[in-house]
């Protein structure tokens, strides 16, 4: 079996092969003076490296490929980027391959060169059927690599979801409230009615709801009318006021309502219906004017639950769908939902404030409020404490989602630090 391209890259970057009595395919003798950066972005694989060839000391970048033919696959002869590579650092030499004027390039070739004590390694880590390739070199790893690798992993999920918040706040131009209304929404949506929670909110933006923040009936008519749920004749006096103000609304504001067929309500508890949420998303919006700035503000972990922790309005309290009502009181979000809401909007909202402010202060509070978070439980989770590793806040289970879902299932092994480690472990 063949290493994939990665492989190539770790044993370079750590000479993980025999450098003495190198030469290129052509005879000529190499000397690595120094073996450069790897380039995460688009070009050769190596920069700024340093080499002496022949007689003659050369300063410039390295292409790495499994085959040498994949330079010709990959149509490297037609980029310009990669007229001054030096070294072409391949597994299997099946072809000669020549630089723009006709002149064969340098070509190095590694497969005979490894350790094979690695390269099984290596290939037993690509092979495994485990959920975790490394599972059984996990618990002979360094408590720091793995302490290390998590704080890679959360750092990395953060400021992705930083990202997409980023995006949301230039399609808001520059709007932090509005972006933060739209956040919130979707993840209300909690995966199964994330995307209908999200075009409500498009269709229903922030500044419509923000001029009848005073009238908590005309915020729950917005709401529901727009999601689709005021469209059929009612008997109940509440939900013909609601669906009277709606109408008259949706005229004033050129609403277009979701059909209510985009909820789900199917194998879901009457608390965690669509319904229940749009009444607690109504009560907190009409209680809290601005999110984003209580957001930045709120300076104690139970501060952040009262937030979100809003009862919704009489009707809402008894009623888990429009006209049906229920024994048992609706109250507002659960401390389990609030949770979900502190790990996927409030953080991730801390850490893009951080990024585009370039604020340690906002980036540590984002680490910190999930650092005090209870550990989430889901199948991730499960796997890794059945490898021994102990989650014990959020901050652990979100790092450890991102390392499983980033790393381990698309067996990244040589991105990974701890994988790194089992390589490195190997006797020559």
């Amino acid at each position: 079996m063949k290493p994939q391209e990665d492989f190539l890259h770790f044993i370079w970057q750590l000479q993980y092969f025999n450098t003495p009595h190198l030469a290129t395919e052509q005879g000529e003798v190499i000397t690595i003076i120094d073996n450069g950066s790897l380039n995460a972005n688009a070009g050769p694989d190596f920069s700024e490296v340093r080499l002496k060839i022949g007689q003659i000391t050369w300063a410039g970048h390295v292409e790495m490929h499994v085959n040498a033919s994949d330079w010709y696959k990959h149509k490297h002869q037609k980029d310009a980027a990669y007229d001054n590579v030096i070294l072409h650092v391949v597994w299997e030499n099946d072809q000669q391959v020549f630089e723009k004027e006709g002149k064969p390039i340098p070509t190095l070739v590694l497969k005979e060169k490894v350790p094979i004590g690695l390269l099984n390694r290596y290939q037993n880590l690509q092979a495994s059927q485990e959920q975790i390739a490394c599972s059984t070199q996990l618990k002979a790893v360094n408590r720091l690599t793995v302490l290390s690798m998590l704080d890679v992993a959360l750092t990395s999920r953060l400021e992705k979801k930083a990202s997409y918040i980023s995006q949301k706040l230039q399609q808001n131009k520059g709007d932090w409230e509005a972006t933060t209304y739209q956040v919130l929404c979707r993840n209300l949506g909690f995966k199964v009615n994330a995307d209908a929670f999200e075009q409500l909110a498009q269709q229903l933006p922030l500044k419509i709801l923000q001029k009848h923040l005073d009238q908590s009936m005309q915020v729950e008519a917005l709401i529901f009318g727009t999601a689709g749920f005021l469209n059929e004749d009612f008997h109940d006096e509440y939900l013909l006021k609601l669906k009277r103000e709606f109408q008259f609304l949706e005229k004033k504001y050129q609403l277009k309502p979701l059909h209510k067929s985009q909820w789900k309500f199917l194998r879901m508890r009457p608390a965690n219906f669509p319904t229940v949420r749009l009444a607690q998303l109504a009560a907190t919006i009409h209680q809290q004017r601005g999110f984003f700035t209580a957001i930045l503000e709120e300076n104690s972990f139970e501060h952040f639950y009262s937030l979100f922790n809003v009862p919704p309005s009489a009707y809402w309290q008894t009623h888990y769908m429009p006209a049906k009502e229920t024994a048992r009181k609706i109250k507002g979000l659960g401390k389990q939902s609030i949770d979900n809401l502190l790990i996927n909007t409030v953080a991730p909202l801390l850490m893009a404030v951080g990024i585009r402010q370039q604020s340690e202060h906002f980036k540590q509070r984002a680490v910190g409020l999930l650092e005090q978070i209870k550990p989430e439980s889901n199948r991730y989770t499960k796997i890794w404490e059945a490898e021994g590793i102990k989650l014990q806040s959020a901050f652990d289970t979100q790092a450890g989602l991102e390392l499983y879902q980033t790393f381990c299932a698309h067996k990244k092994c040589l991105s990974c630090k701890i994988g790194v480690e089992t390589l490195r472990k190997t006797p020559a």
